[in-house]
């Protein structure tokens, strides 16, 4: 019985201290305390500066206040054609066809004629067209390439900035 409670008591306080540690850690939290240190690093402009004493020659015979190491990195430092780019950045690519301007107004049906590559759906290119077109691979609508027909979409390509883009329009249920 007192084994139990001794153990009982160690558990209790092995929480405890955790939970102490855990709350210093939240008050006291040393990744901000560097950020701290790095900030005012960064304000003081210390990181473009290198100050290191040397004494050495610097072929007259004086004492030199900067190491060799020091004077060619402000050196380089100094050269702003150094850092320049030397390829100019590229344009963004050109964006994609807009497909809601492009079928604008065609309607599929789930009026099929034909199986496997043969196949054809009747399509309305207008909401009062009440006759529709029959359309199958290879065909154009709006200047568009009908790709493929199948039981659930029909895909249609198109050719822009050097690159085929396709569509796949689903039929409505």
């Amino acid at each position: 019985m007192n084994k139990q409670r001794i153990g009982f008591a160690l558990g209790i306080a092995v929480l405890a201290g955790l939970c102490v540690m855990a709350i210093l850690n939240l008050v006291k939290n040393p990744v901000e305390a560097r950020y701290g240190d790095i900030a005012s690093i960064i304000e003081a402009d210390e990181i473009y500066e290198i100050s290191i004493l040397y004494d050495g020659d610097d072929g007259d015979g004086g004492q030199d206040s900067q190491s060799p190491a020091a004077k060619m990195r402000n050196e380089i430092a100094s050269r702003a054609s150094l850092w320049a780019p030397i390829v100019d950045v590229p344009p963004p690519p050109a964006p994609p066809p807009d497909w809601n301007k492009l079928l604008k107004g065609i309607i599929l049906t789930r009026t099929f004629i034909g199986e496997g590559p043969e196949r054809k759906v009747k399509i309305l290119k207008d909401p009062k067209d009440t006759v529709g077109e029959w359309v199958g691979a290879g065909s154009r609508v709006n200047g568009l390439l009908v790709k493929e027909v199948t039981d659930t979409a029909v895909v249609f390509t198109t050719f822009a900035n050097g690159k085929e883009y396709e569509y796949r329009m689903l039929f409505r249920r």
